[in-house]
C-alpha cells in the first residue's frame, strides 16, 4: 500500500513552511493535507461554516474524514450538559 503523504528529509523543513502558510505546495496528496489544516485552522478559529466549506472542496478519504469529525463535533456541540442538581445543602441530589 502507498503511503499518502510521503517527502525526502532533505527539504521537509521548506515544506512544512509552506504548509503552514496554506498555500498548495505542488503535490497532490500534500495539497491535500494543506487544505484539511487549513480548514481545521478556521474550525479553530470560531468559523465553523467556512471550514465546513472548506472541507466539501477536499476530495478522497482526507476530506471524507474531515468531513465527519466536523459532523461528530457539531453532534457533541448539539448535546446539553447536564450537570447533577445539588441539595441547598450541597450534599447531594437535591
Amino acid at each position: 500500500m502507498e503511503s499518502l503523504v510521503a517527502t525526502s528529509w532533505e527539504g521537509f523543513g521548506e515544506l512544512l513552511a509552506t504548509i503552514q502558510t496554506g498555500l498548495p505546495v505542488g503535490h497532490t496528496r500534500w495539497d491535500g493535507m494543506v487544505a484539511v489544516l487549513a480548514s481545521y485552522q478556521k474550525w479553530k478559529n470560531g468559523n465553523r461554516d467556512q471550514a465546513a466549506q472548506a472541507a466539501d472542496e477536499i476530495d478522497g478519504p482526507l476530506g471524507e474524514g474531515l468531513r465527519a469529525w466536523y459532523t461528530h463535533l457539531r453532534a457533541r456541540a448539539d448535546v446539553p450538559v447536564v450537570t447533577p442538581r445539588t441539595s441547598p445543602s450541597g450534599r447531594g441530589p437535591g
